[in-house]
């Protein structure tokens, strides 16, 4: 039974979902597989997941095969190889002691990398924002439109003042620097498959 889904929820691809970090990722997911926001615990729950580096494909796999999951049976591409895979590697018991024993240390690495990438999108979410923020602080003061708890300030902290060409300077090295740890936690992951 396939449950139809409004264009503006429908994902292609489980690619898609997968390219998509935090908050953004887990609702999304909800959106997709369970046609619906979710709820206050699953939101919790699954942002918890993320930002200790459970793998999202391993939460796509949990929700798409929950009770709810299973009869809305959405059908998005590449979700059923993601869901074989999670559970190839939780087959039996056995092999996960095995594997444990054996891969300990490589599959915390994954999950320590996996957290990782999550933290770096926040901070650039976060420093995004804030450069934003005084950039525009900067403008209306700069403009006579500002408040007058805005001038005041920055007639105290005028030795510390930055110009709004620094503040803009400073967002590309950081996304410079994000797509490069990004780049080389694929090239680590890619070395150890």
């Amino acid at each position: 039974m396939s449950t139809a889904m409004p264009k503006s929820l429908a994902v292609e691809h489980v690619d898609t979902l997968l390219a998509l970090y935090d908050e953004q990722f887990v609702v999304r997911a909800y959106e997709v597989l369970l046609c619906r926001a979710p709820d206050s615990g699953g939101l919790h729950n699954y942002l918890s997941q993320i930002r200790k580096g459970i793998a999202k494909g391993q939460i796509l796999s949990e929700i798409a095969q929950s009770e709810e999951g299973r009869l809305r049976a959405v059908e998005v591409v590449g979700l059923s190889r993601v869901i074989k895979e999670h559970k190839r590697r939780h087959a039996s018991v056995w092999q996960w002691v095995v594997r444990r024993l054996l891969k300990g240390v490589v599959s915390n690495t994954e999950q320590q990398l996996r957290a990782l990438e999550n933290r770096f999108f926040l901070l650039e979410k976060a420093i995004d924002a804030q450069s934003k923020l005084l950039t525009t602080i900067l403008a209306l003061n700069r403009g006579g439109m500002g408040q007058a708890d805005i001038s005041s300030a920055s007639q105290r902290n005028s030795s510390n003042e930055l110009s709004t060409t620094a503040l803009r300077s400073l967002i590309p090295p950081v996304r410079r620097n994000y797509s490069d740890l990004l780049s080389a936690i694929a090239v680590a992951r890619k070395d150890r498959s």
